[in-house]
């Protein structure tokens, strides 16, 4: 039996009975999702399904421990667009991702704003640090120079030329990227989801583009007040250095929970994209090198 799944209009694939129960139980699928196999004249909640009536008492993603609402949604920035619960949300995707995305509608136009305060709770130190950069790339520039190598000359150039430029391009730069946020990481969203197509992994493309918005801003938040350090060049690259992989983690971490996939499949997907990147511009290079011989 082919049981055909879709949720906000968006078609989630097609599974057997018991893909659908083990999807169901791994928070996957949600009871709310709409689904229709041959022979039935409409779709159906899968709530409605006798099939999967034994399933809402038997998952931890489906029963009342869940918290889930009404709305069907475990997510507090669902529950309620506010300040607190934008916290909430953030604490819950660093803290235990997996409940707290157990169940959602996962709407790119619910996140949105989401992602707008991310961009805002970040502005003052993506401003400090732009006032600093000039003062961390000479700092940087003396570091190279007292390694007396003339390999790094053309590096130690370009940073001291960095250094020179008015701080204000790097910040109307910044804020010229805030009002496009959301849809650059929506892309982003997009190419994750074309990475887990690869991967045969089952996810639409609006909650990939949700999944991205959270990873980012987990990640993004997460990293700010340490941003404050780029006034001691040393200290500042030793702590990149050394949080960079939890950083990663903790995103992974997050978005994976939102598309109900495993971290490692999800950054598996990420390093075929970056791989396939990599192709592409290699072979763009080499084309214009055959071109202009």
């Amino acid at each position: 039996m082919q049981i055909h799944v879709a949720r906000n209009s968006t078609p989630l694939g097609v599974y057997s009975q018991d893909e659908v129960v083990d999807a169901l139980n791994n928070g996957q699928l949600l009871l709310t999702d709409l689904a229709w196999r041959e022979g039935m004249s409409t779709w159906v909640p899968l709530a409605d399904w006798s099939e999967f009536k034994s399933v809402i008492t038997a998952s931890p993603f489906i029963s009342s421990a869940s918290g889930l609402d009404a709305a069907g949604t475990t997510v507090p920035w669902e529950k309620t667009k506010s300040l607190g619960m934008f916290w909430a949300t953030i604490k819950g995707a660093i803290v235990d991702p997996k409940q707290t995305f157990a169940a959602g509608r996962f709407k790119f136009s619910d996140y949105i704003l989401f992602s707008y305060l991310g961009v805002l709770f970040y502005l003052p130190f993506a401003l400090y640090g732009q006032w600093q950069s000039p003062h961390l790339n000479q700092q940087i520039a003396d570091l190279l120079r007292s390694f007396n190598n003339p390999a790094l000359d053309s590096a130690i150039q370009g940073l001291l030329e960095s250094a020179e430029q008015p701080v204000y391009y790097g910040i109307v730069g910044f804020l010229c990227l805030a009002v496009i946020y959301p849809f650059i990481l929506a892309a982003g969203g997009f190419l994750q989801w074309l990475g887990l197509k690869i991967l045969r992994q089952k996810v639409s493309i609006e909650q990939s583009m949700v999944s991205s918005i959270v990873g980012v801003a987990v990640a993004n938040l997460c990293f700010a007040p340490f941003v404050l350090t780029m006034s001691v060049a040393w200290l500042y690259l030793a702590l990149v250095v050394l949080l960079w992989i939890p950083l990663l983690i903790l995103q992974c971490r997050a978005s994976a929970a939102v598309i109900k996939v495993s971290p490692g499949i999800l950054f598996s997907s990420w390093i075929i994209l970056g791989l396939i990147f990599c192709l592409c511009c290699c072979c763009f290079i080499g084309s214009l090198g055959f071109l202009f011989r």
